[in-house]
């Protein structure tokens, strides 16, 4: 259904897709998540007590618009519209993929 609406085939996960390209929403589908900084396995220096330590730090979540500028400068020329593609790689060194599988129905 939706190869004639998004011309560049992206292998098994647009097979037999139901759902329909957007662009409104594709320059939306780059994710970037700020972790706290990890805790020291080593006991804390004299500056590191003063710090509470049962301080939770929440990660940081932020959408990414692929149309903006600064965002568009770190996707390559070939990964722009209607792509989208940031490689994560353009932000530091990468740490996880995330996939979001739906759920079973077993």
């Amino acid at each position: 259904c939706c190869k004639e609406e998004f011309p560049i085939f992206l292998g098994f996960c647009q097979t037999d897709s139901p759902l329909r390209f957007s662009d409104g929403r594709a320059r939306w589908r780059n994710l970037l998540v700020l972790l706290p900084p990890a805790r020291p396995s080593s006991p804390p220096t004299d500056d590191e007590a003063a710090l509470p330590t049962d301080e939770v730090v929440a990660p940081l979540g932020f959408a990414l618009d692929a149309t903006q500028q600064l965002v568009l400068e770190l996707l390559p020329e070939h990964a722009r519209a209607p792509l989208y593609t940031l490689d994560e790689a353009a932000l530091g060194r990468p740490l996880a993929d995330v996939f979001f599988l739906p759920p079973s129905s077993a």
